[in-house]
């Protein structure tokens, strides 16, 4: 994405080592930033954001006991960190899952 011209891209990851190598691999681009951030609970302010790309977030969470409770929780979240137009792409290996964004826009 950044050699396509998308410079400001903040990645986030629960993992502190996750995010401390990736952040080394990527340190010579000064725009980009990988940072620890639970997606229950996600420190960004309301509105802080254009576009949020999920690769594979949703099925890992639908993965595990009380999927559909934190699903839910996962897509609010993101749906409220998304500016007023923003998008939410999310990637995902099952068709089912459009059903966690009806009525959201």
């Amino acid at each position: 994405m950044f050699k396509d011209g998308f410079h400001n891209i903040v990645s986030t990851d629960i993992s502190e080592e996750v995010c401390k190598q990736m952040q080394d691999k990527i340190s010579k681009y000064k725009s980009l930033s990988y940072i620890v951030d639970d997606v229950f609970n996600m420190k960004f302010e309301a509105g802080s954001f254009d576009v949020v790309i999920d690769k594979a977030l949703l099925d890992s969470v639908l993965c595990k006991e009380n999927a559909n409770q934190d699903a839910d929780k996962m897509v609010k979240e993101v749906y409220r960190i998304l500016g007023k137009r923003g998008k939410y792409i999310c990637i995902s290996h099952n068709h089912e899952r459009s059903t966690y964004f009806t009525g959201r826009g």
